[in-house]
């Protein structure tokens, strides 16, 4: 017969025959005495007998005996044995630890004697937040020849705190439960996107209002430190990933509705937002994209490729490759050039194609030039300026023309270049004939001096060979690679010997020349 420690047992010992009959209890051999606290003998008689019960109200390790009934009357004597044996529960496990932790489990062991009964464990787990043992998830371990015994438990929830015991078990019953010990699981990345994620406009181009609600709090996995946001811009012919916008934000409530601006988006563009959060282990899944255009404003860069040449001494044809359309901010109405020669106001003109004429322009000057394109909304960056020149064209006529007498056969003659050479001068010409005559002019060359001088340095020829007393003329023009530019006024003298004081006071003086009628 068996019993559990502290466990109420009856032993029934029933005799058959005639009275009178007497029983008498022994445990290993002694009689029992029946005003024991726990120990309890009553009797019944029956028509064929007597029935006797010996009854244990709480067992102890001790109580684990042979016990016997012993009957007898007048007539003879018989002997009942009953082998009580006591089942006790083990010893407690002890040393229960935490070695290892994950995001969803742990692993935990205990030290266990030899001699401590055990032949299974019982392990308890629950979350500590909100302690209930009645509520534990329980798992039955099988006793091994290990002194240590570990065991690994899975689907456990991320970023959660919990307490588990260990308790050994036989036939008997459980042992009482080790002291617990708590552990929290680590972070995990969010395992689901944020909820009901809201795309709209704002006032100011190029942006875009996003609200949106945190993942389920079950979803955590951890703390909510913030939000990523990406914008998509939904466009042909752009690689993946180009202008693509990445925001990162703090989060401002684990639990409360969330909303931030998206800056620095192309203009007039179609946009797929999603949002993921993320935690200490990282990112979740972003949510599905919800789609939504930014206001329309000004281009966003300036045209590239400007090209410009001369056409003619004045005009420059100037030409450029369009703004990309998903950098044009909406509609692109047309372009704007500025054109302006050195130390001169800017000039505006505007085109609807890629290609403008600019006329009426200096000849042979240099011109700097930016593009810019333009919309309802203003105007967009300009490309970067280039310079470019006007063809060269025939010069003006040489300025100041004078004409001196040096000698009785030698007339000198001077001037400064023209006000406008309109190219890279070459030479001048110098044509002098006498004044009375209806013959050809005699035709002289000299090759343009290059000065960088402030005041122009005047250029001279002297004409030789000619008759005393006879009047010329005398005129000059200029040549660029062009050709040959208007003549300068007709200047006339005689060649005198009083021209030879002109030549003395020259000596004296750069800034007078001085003649004598």
């Amino acid at each position: 017969m068996t019993a559990k420690l502290g466990q109420h047992i009856a032993i029934e010992c029933q005799a058959r025959g005639d009275d009178p009959i007497r029983i008498m209890w022994t445990r290993n051999g002694k009689p029992i005495n029946p005003l024991t606290q726990r120990v309890k003998i009553s009797e019944t008689k029956s028509d064929d007998g007597m029935t006797n019960l010996l009854e244990i109200l709480q067992t102890e390790t001790s109580d684990g005996a042979i016990y016997q009934c012993r009957a007898g009357n007048p007539y003879g004597a018989d002997v009942y044995s009953v082998y009580l044996t006591i089942l006790e529960p083990p010893l407690p496990p002890s040393d229960l630890s935490v070695d290892s932790i994950k995001s969803r489990s742990v692993k935990l062991s205990w030290r266990d004697m030899t001699r401590s009964l055990a032949q299974f464990y019982n392990l308890q787990i629950a979350s500590s937040q909100r302690l209930s043992w009645s509520n534990a998830r329980t798992i039955n371990v099988t006793r091994t020849d290990e002194i240590r015994h570990m065991i690994e438990i899975v689907d456990l929830v991320p970023a959660t705190g919990y307490t588990a015991r260990v308790a050994g078990g036989n036939q008997a019953d459980l042992s009482s439960y080790s002291t617990p010990v708590k552990f929290t699981t680590t972070e995990e990345a969010p395992s689901s996107p944020p909820l009901g994620v809201q795309i709209e406009q704002t006032d100011g181009p190029g942006e875009l209002r996003a609200r949106w609600l945190p993942p389920p709090a079950d979803k955590h996995n951890g703390v909510i430190i913030g939000y990523r946001l990406r914008a998509v811009p939904q466009l042909n012919g752009v690689k993946e990933n180009q202008d693509v916008s990445d925001k990162i934000i703090k989060t401002s409530s684990l639990y409360s509705k969330q909303e931030t601006v998206i800056t620095g988006l192309l203009k007039g563009v179609r946009y797929a937002v999603s949002i993921a959060a993320f935690n200490g282990a990282g990112a979740g899944p972003f949510s599905i994209p919800m789609f939504q255009d930014t206001r329309e404003g000004a281009p966003e860069e300036g045209p590239s490729s400007v090209e410009c040449g001369g056409v003619t001494s004045t005009a420059l044809r100037v030409s450029w490759q369009p703004i990309p359309p998903h950098r044009q901010a909406g509609a692109l109405i047309g372009y704007t050039v500025l054109y302006a020669a050195q130390a001169r106001q800017w000039q505006n003109a505007t085109s609807l194609v890629t290609e403008l004429r600019l006329q009426g322009l200096h000849k042979y000057t240099n011109y700097t030039v930016k593009v810019a394109g333009f919309s309802n909304y203003g105007t967009g960056p300009f490309s970067f300026p280039i310079v470019c020149a006007t063809l060269q064209d025939v010069p003006e006529s040489p300025a100041e023309i004078k004409l001196l007498s040096q000698s009785s056969t030698t007339l000198l003659v001077s001037w400064k270049k023209p006000r406008q050479p309109n190219g890279r001068l070459l030479h001048y010409t110098v044509y002098c004939k006498p004044t009375a005559s209806n013959d050809g002019p005699q035709i002289l060359r000299i090759d343009a001096e290059e000065t960088v001088d402030v005041y122009e340095k005047t250029q001279t020829m002297e004409l030789k060979a000619l008759y005393e007393g006879r009047q010329y003329d005398v005129w000059v023009t200029a040549s660029t690679a062009v050709g040959e530019g208007p003549e300068s006024k007709h200047v006339t003298n005689t060649p005198s010997q009083r021209g030879k004081l002109t030549e003395l006071k020259k000596k004296y003086s750069e800034t007078a020349l001085l003649t004598f009628d």
